[in-house]
This record gives structure tokens, C-alpha cells and sequence, in this order.
């Protein structure tokens, strides 16, 4: 397979690519606010400046900065002199350009990204050449300007500073947060070639190589074009190729799209079903970067310059080949609710997002009505919601378990203590003990829901089971996602599972002490406290070692908030080191005791106790005995914590 080192297709390939990644970088701007079109344009040069007039600049003059192959356009002068009028851009060239490309990654520029859709950036460096503490000058530049995104556009950013070196070994990082570890390996870097808009910097080598490139064709190529003046390889990187697929890859894999479905269940199904479909295939086909490449290259259509759409398509033809067509129906589902349930923006926008939509559904063969019935889902019944969750779960785990079965035989390439963590990630999602605050499988989020109520079941003697339903901004029912056993535990159920943010309107029905005020004061404590972002970032130590206390909020008196008798009940949340939630309640003249003895000395335990978080909710701060109540109790837990700790100390000496 010759490729010519500057004649011939080679500069055509360029020229394409060009193309299709301005075509991306258009419709991604196309899909956001003005003032989130400003922000995406300001970034490539808020990393290639470093000046304290910028957001996530620094005083330090040799702070890092710098983006290879960045240029001022008109465009981009234009812009910093309104965004950032007192800002000059300096004249001297930089001596370091730390910085070798930002490429977002994911469904950025598709028809899959919605108003609900974050975007995930690559940066990619030298990290052993820059020096760790440089690095973590770069990560906090980072954090700023995501920081600046949310504040000035409302634009969720998540930055991936990312080493070249580790990028072509097929690793990312330990499995800390959003980081994979070991689990994707090759299957991460076929989604980046294959869904990456570069915004600024060098391309890769990748793109512009012809299809079904071997590894040592690659390599040989690569050799070829460096070594030739009339190509332009200062422009371009080796972030390594992707020529096959190894069974090895999709066991670490599927398990990973496991834990994502427990938050994403939709963009988890399209994932799940393309590790189906590559696992099926084996070693027979060409990876789908592959394939799309092709597509590009050739020039093809709008399906195939949308990179989601084109797996969609090919994952619907998978399942119709194997004839499964109910798992190509779920597909097809997954995708278009999604859809519909991200459009936003102008009237306009959203007339041609749902045109686009209906039209896409009718070339699959759906009716009116049933596209009728996917675009209304916040109309849904309870039964038809529960139904479809089910399907999708059942979807997860079968897929799981025929990946399990044909890679049975093959090693493994996620490392043993990634599978551990992944392990325990799921079980902390998915087992189901006493007294624990269960996280939702649901499509739902605070973004979509209008409205909460919680409502007792029966009357009088009867009275006993909360319901917690909830009411979609554009949707007329309340439709009930769960069951509690109070309101107080009903509270810490929608904000463990990111429904409650401040906007909804609440409603409480039933014999309860709890009035609305207090709730809405109880669950955006909870939300500061118990934070569900902490939950999705627990660092692997935590998760590796043994399952401990590490956070204790504590209401008194929940029961009867006016009593002025001292204290009479109390309700206490528990979030332990792998992020699982628990409630504990008791009633009676002994609820200190039974705090101090029971729960902080038995079942906490002494050794958490010096490293536990702990704080006391006041309900009707208005009440002074209510105050009373809470300083006692507070003393009473700092008095045990010091005692322990000093016991602890002298028993260890």
C-alpha cells in the first residue's frame, strides 16, 4: 500500500479532513447560545495566552501556555478586543508551545449533542517533558476556565489533560472520576478518531492515512512523511493507529459501559451494542474509526460526516443481520428519545432538531404515532416508563453477558485493580441492603423535572409509605418513581439522585411534621453535604480498601420538630468510602446514647471516627429550643470524637 509523500491523494485527504472537521466545529457552534459560542471560540486562546486579564491566567510570566499551530484570524482579534477589551495579545513568539492539539471528544457536533450534553476536551501535551508541577499549573489554568464556561454561558466543560506518549500505549490515566484506567483501551482511542472535532493544534497522522492501515504500514508511512519536505508533518502527530480490535479489550469495556448506563442509560445502550457487535465480528471487520474514515474520505453524505449517526446505522444493521430486531428497535428508541429529550433553544432550533428527528424515524419505519409516543416520553405512564427501563437494563446485562462468554477464553487487558474498582462502583450502585438510600436508574434529571411531591399512602391508622412522584416540565401527570418510609428519607432519595437543584416546586401530602420549607432547606443541605458529583469521583484507594464511615449528617428531633423537651428522635444519613448512602432513624428519651454507643462507637467504629465528617441540620432555626437541642448534640459529638481519638492515641503508645 504506497501512499505518495506529497502528490496525488495524500494533499486530497488533507484538504477532505480539513473540511469535515470545520463542518463539525459549524454545527457544534450551530447548537449552542450566543454566549456559548463566544466561550468555545475564547478557548484555544485562553490556553495559548497566559495574562491575569484572561480567565485562568496567572501573574507567574513563565506560567504554561501555548498551543502548537495556533494563528490570530481577524475573527479571533475581533473577539478578545469585545470579551476582553484591556487584553493586548503580545507580539514576541513563544519559546514553549506546550500545547499540541484540543479536540473534543463524544457526541460534540452530532445529532446526539442536546441542550443536557456536556463537552469533554482533550488536551494534549508532553506531560514527563512539561514536569509535574508545571502540570498541575496547567490542570489549575483548566479549572478556571471551566469555572469562567459555567459563570458565562451556563457551558459544562470537562478538560482532559492527556500525554501523546500514553494516548499511543492505549492508556488514560488511573480510574479516578471520569477517567477509564485500563478498562478501554483500544476502544477509547476508535472513539476519538472517530467523534474528535480538533478545535486548535496539530491533527493526527491517523486521519489522513488511508483506511485499514496496518500497524507496521503505519509506522513505515509515518517514517516516510517525516522525512519529506514537501509534507507538512509539523502539522500532524502520532497518537498511534487503530487497525484491530482484540477480544482482550471488550470484557474491561462492557463492564465500564455497565457502571456509565447506572447514570447514562441511553448513550450507554449505543456503547453496550457496539461492544456486542465488535465481539460478535471478532477480527473480521475494519474498527468503525475505520470504516467512518472511509466515508469521509469518500465524500459521503450527511450521514456519514455524523459520526453517531453512522454508528447508529451500523449497529441497526448488526441487529437486523443476527436478526434481533427488538434489540435494533431499542436502538432506534434510545437514540430518538434522547434526542427528543435534549431539544432546546430558539423556536426555530427546535422545529428543525424535531424535523430532523421525525424525519430520521420515518426512514426506520416508524409511524406517527409511535414517534408521537417516543417524542411525549415526560408523558409516559409509570407502567410504560418502568417498562422501558427494564428493557434497557435487561439490554445492559444481556449484552454483558455474551461479551463475558466470547471473550471467556482471551486474557484480559484491564488491569486486575481497575476491575476491582469498577466492581465495587457497581455494587455500590447496584446492591440493594437495609436502610439504604437506593440510586435511580432513571432518565429523568433536576434539568427535566418541574415538579416533586411526596404523598402518603392511606389514612389514619393506615397511614404508612410515602410516594415520591414527580412532574416533567412538559409533562400534565405526576408520574411515581419511588417509595420511601418518611419524607425526611424521601428528601435525601431525590437528592442522592440529582432531581432536587432548588428550581422544582414541592409538594407534601400526608401526616408529617416536614412542611415544604424545611424540606426544600433539608435537601439543599444535603446536596452541599453529600455532594453526587464526590459519589462519581471516589478515588481508587477508597474503593480498594475497606468499606468505611466517612460522612454523617444528622437531623434531631425529625419526628416532632417542635418538641421542647430536648431530644425525642433522630434521623442520620451515612455515606461511606465507596459512596453507598444509609438512614438510620430511632425514637425515645435515649436517642443520645444510642447515637454516641450504637452508631458513632459500634458501627462506625473508633478508627473512622477521626477522620469523619459529621454535621447537625437544625430544623426551624427560629425555635430556640430546636437551637438548644442542636448545640447539645453537637458537643456530644465532638467531646466522643476527641475522647476516642485520645483513647486511640494511648492504646497505640
Amino acid at each position: 500500500m504506497g501512499i505518495p509523500g506529497g502528490t496525488g491523494r495524500f494533499p486530497a485527504n488533507i484538504s477532505t479532513f480539513g473540511r469535515y472537521n470545520q463542518g463539525r466545529i459549524d454545527r457544534l457552534r450551530a447548537s449552542l447560545t450566543d454566549s456559548g459560542k463566544r466561550v468555545l471560540d475564547c478557548i484555544p486562546v485562553l490556553l495559548h495566552e497566559n495574562s491575569p486579564e484572561l480567565p485562568g491566567g496567572s501573574t507567574e510570566p513563565h506560567a504554561p501556555c501555548g498551543i502548537a499551530c495556533f494563528s490570530y484570524s481577524p475573527f479571533l482579534r475581533d473577539l478578545l478586543a469585545h470579551e476582553f477589551p484591556s487584553f493586548s495579545p503580545p507580539r514576541k513568539i513563544k519559546s514553549k508551545l506546550e500545547i499540541q492539539f484540543i479536540a473534543t471528544i463524544g457526541s460534540a457536533g452530532t445529532m446526539a449533542f442536546t441542550s443536557h450534553s456536556d463537552l469533554d476536551v482533550w488536551i494534549g501535551l508532553h506531560r514527563i517533558a512539561m514536569g509535574e508541577e508545571r502540570f498541575e499549573q496547567l490542570s489549575e489554568k483548566l479549572r478556571s476556565i471551566e469555572l469562567w464556561a459555567a459563570e458565562t454561558a451556563g457551558l459544562e466543560i470537562h478538560f482532559f489533560p492527556v500525554d501523546l506518549g500514553d494516548i499511543r500505549k492505549d492508556h488514560y490515566g488511573g480510574m479516578n472520576g471520569e477517567s477509564c484506567g485500563t478498562a478501554l483501551g483500544k476502544l477509547l482511542k476508535d472513539e476519538f478518531y472517530r467523534t474528535a472535532i480538533f478545535l486548535c493544534g496539530k491533527w493526527p497522522f491517523f486521519w489522513v492515512m488511508p483506511p485499514g492501515t496496518s500497524d507496521a504500514d503505519y509506522a513505515f508511512h509515518i517514517a516516510r512523511l517525516t522525512g519529506d519536505a514537501s509534507f507538512p508533518s509539523d502539522s500532524f502527530i502520532d497518537l498511534g493507529n487503530v487497525h484491530r480490535l482484540s477480544l482482550t479489550e471488550f470484557y474491561g469495556a462492557a463492564l465500564w459501559q455497565m457502571l456509565k448506563g447506572t447514570r447514562f442509560p441511553f448513550k450507554s445502550v449505543l456503547k453496550m451494542g457496539l461492544l456486542d457487535a465488535y465481539s460478535s465480528q471478532g477480527r473480521q471487520n475494519m474498527p468503525l474509526c475505520a470504516r467512518f474514515k472511509q466515508e469521509v474520505l469518500a465524500g459521503g453524505g450527511p450521514e456519514q460526516s455524523d459520526p453517531y449517526l453512522f454508528m447508529i446505522e451500523s449497529l441497526r444493521a448488526y441487529y437486523t443481520e443476527i436478526s434481533l430486531v427488538s434489540l435494533r428497535e431499542l436502538i432506534e428508541e434510545c437514540f430518538l428519545v434522547r434526542g427528543f429529550m435534549g431539544i432546546c433553544g430558539s423556536k426555530q432550533r427546535r422545529q428543525s432538531l424535531a424535523g430532523s428527528l421525525w424525519e430520521l424515524g420515518g426512514k426506520w419505519g416508524w409511524n406517527e404515532t409511535h414517534l408521537r409516543g417516543l417524542q411525549d416520553y415526560f408523558q409516559w405512564d409509570s407502567f410504560k416508563r418502568d417498562n422501558f427501563h427494564k428493557r434497557i437494563l435487561k439490554f445492559l446485562l444481556d449484552s454483558y453477558k455474551r461479551i463475558r462468554q466470547r471473550s471467556s477464553n482471551a486474557s484480559v487487558r484491564i488491569s486486575p485493580q481497575d476491575m476491582t474498582v469498577l466492581g465495587r462502583k457497581l455494587a455500590s450502585f447496584l446492591e440493594r441492603k437495609n436502610g439504604k438510600i437506593a440510586r435511580d436508574l432513571s432518565l429523568l434529571s433536576a434539568q427535566t423535572i418541574a415538579a416533586i411531591e411526596f404523598r402518603q399512602q392511606g389514612s389514619g391508622h393506615l397511614a404508612g409509605t410515602w410516594n415520591i412522584l414527580v412532574k416533567a416540565a412538559e409533562g400534565p401527570e405526576y408520574q411515581a418513581l419511588s417509595t420511601a418510609e418518611n419524607p425526611f428519607v424521601a428528601c435525601a432519595w431525590c437528592s442522592r439522585n440529582g432531581y432536587y437543584d432548588g428550581r422544582q416546586r414541592l409538594g407534601i401530602h400526608g401526616r408529617t411534621a416536614l412542611i415544604v420549607k424545611e424540606a426544600d432547606l433539608l435537601m439543599r443541605s444535603l446536596n452541599s453535604f453529600f455532594p453526587l458529583d464526590e459519589v462519581d469521583t471516589l478515588d481508587v484507594d477508597s474503593l480498594l480498601s475497606q468499606s468505611r464511615a466517612t460522612h454523617l449528617y444528622i437531623v434531631p428531633n425529625w419526628h416532632q420538630p417542635q418538641w421542647s423537651h430536648g431530644l425525642g428522635s433522630i434521623l442520620v444519613y451515612v455515606r461511606t468510602s465507596i459512596g453507598e448512602l444509609f438512614y438510620f432513624v430511632h425514637q425515645g428519651s435515649d436517642c443520645e446514647g444510642w447515637l454516641k454507643n450504637d452508631l458513632l462507637l459500634k458501627r462506625i467504629g473508633v478508627h473512622a471516627l477521626s477522620r469523619l465528617q459529621w454535621e447537625v441540620h437544625l430544623l426551624r432555626a427560629n425555635v430556640g429550643s430546636t437551637r438548644r437541642t442542636t448545640d447539645s448534640l453537637s458537643r456530644m459529638i465532638r467531646e466522643c470524637i476527641v475522647t476516642e481519638k485520645y483513647r486511640h492515641y494511648k492504646s497505640a503508645h
